[in-house]
Order: C-alpha cells, then sequence, then structure tokens
C-alpha cells in the first residue's frame, strides 16, 4: 500500500538543487512526497535488478516492493546515515530478499516457472521474436543461483569487477572466474536450446 502511494500524487522531483540526502532528511520527518521521489527514481533498476536473478515478472515486482517497504521502514527508524549513497544499500536489500526468496521457496519456484514456459511454448509459435529472448531467459534461469547473480550484477547493473567483488564480498578472481563460467554456460544452454 506504502509502495502504491508512493507512486501517486507528488509534489518533489529529483533535481540537482534536491539531493538524496534531504529527501532522506525529509523522509524520516513523515514526508511521503520524498520517499515517492526516491521509489520513482530507483524502481526500474531495483526490478530490474531482482528480475536478472529470479527471472519471473511478478516474483520481481513482490521483491521490489518488499525492498521499498524496508527501506521505508529503515529511513522512517534513522538506520540509515543519509551521508551515504543509498543505491547500493538498496541493492543488497533486495539481493538479500532474492537469496532468502530462493533459499526458501525453490520448489515453488521451480514449480511456477515450468508452468509459465509450458504456457509460454503452447501460445508463442517459433517464428516470434520473443522466442530468442525467452530461450535466453529459460537458460539464464537454469543456471545456478551464484551464476545468476554475478551475470545481473555485471550485465543489468554495470558493476565492475571490484564493486561485484566488493557486493558478493568475494575476491576479483572469484567474480572473473564466476563470470567467465556464467558466460560459457550461458552460450552452451543457448546453443542447445535449453
Amino acid at each position: 500500500m506504502l509502495y502504491k502511494q508512493a507512486l501517486i500524487g507528488y509534489d518533489i522531483d529529483m533535481n540537482e538543487s534536491y539531493t538524496e540526502a534531504q529527501a532522506i532528511r525529509e523522509i524520516k520527518e513523515g514526508n511521503n512526497d520524498a520517499f515517492g521521489m526516491l521509489v520513482r527514481k530507483y524502481q526500474k533498476q531495483v526490478y530490474y535488478f531482482a528480475f536478472g536473478i529470479i527471472c519471473n515478472h511478478h516474483l520481481a515486482e513482490e521483491i521490489s516492493q518488499e525492498t521499498f517497504v524496508r527501506l521505508w521502514k529503515s529511513l522512517r527508524a534513522g538506520k540509515f546515515d543519509e551521508s551515504r549513497a543509498i543505491y547500493p544499500w538498496i541493492r543488497a536489500v533486495c539481493l538479500n530478499l532474492t537469496r532468502d526468496f530462493l533459499r526458501n521457496r525453490k520448489k515453488q519456484l521451480r514449480i511456477m516457472n515450468e508452468m509459465a514456459h509450458k504456457d509460454m511454448t503452447e501460445t508463442h509459435e517459433l517464428n516470434n521474436p520473443c522466442t530468442d529472448l525467452e530461450k535466453v531467459a529459460r537458460a539464464i534461469e537454469s543456471m545456478d543461483h551464484d551464476k545468476r547473480e554475478v551475470l545481473t550484477l555485471r550485465i543489468i547493473e554495470g558493476l565492475s569487477y571490484k564493486e561485484i567483488s566488493e557486493h558478493l564480498q568475494c575476491s576479483i578472481g572469484t567474480v572473473m572466474s564466476r563470470l567467465f563460467r556464467a558466460r560459457l554456460e550461458l552460450k552452451t544452454k543457448i546453443e542447445k536450446g535449453v
């Protein structure tokens, strides 16, 4: 509800003179318009990040909403230092939510995706231009969590190896190795039509 309210009716827009730090201070004081501004600024990035890992539209939306609910609660409780950049924190919350989801509901996710793929293959013909994108999505979805995660951080988020290593708390060499293996596996799966 709060998430939807944040998207409706707002008077504040991000510009050079209005900073995130100001928005965070105003949120702490109860200004819902300031929260709406942050949601509008980051909602697409958060959704695409979650989708890149989960590979499911509805679940990515749910995780995005929960990410912003947690952001709201943390900001209102004064648990965030406004001198820090907020998006890395938002991304970390989203990543933890996707990890929790995958850990706790892996079987349900697999069933839901199998049903979605069955529906897609029944309704789409082979000459449909979306077929290639669907193949890529299925290939990514079939990869293990670590590989999906590193691909999403690099390709969708555009993070450097150093940023990914800091985010995942591993060495740059580990990031490079995971990316190499993930790209190789993705290429193989697409070629095989998995």
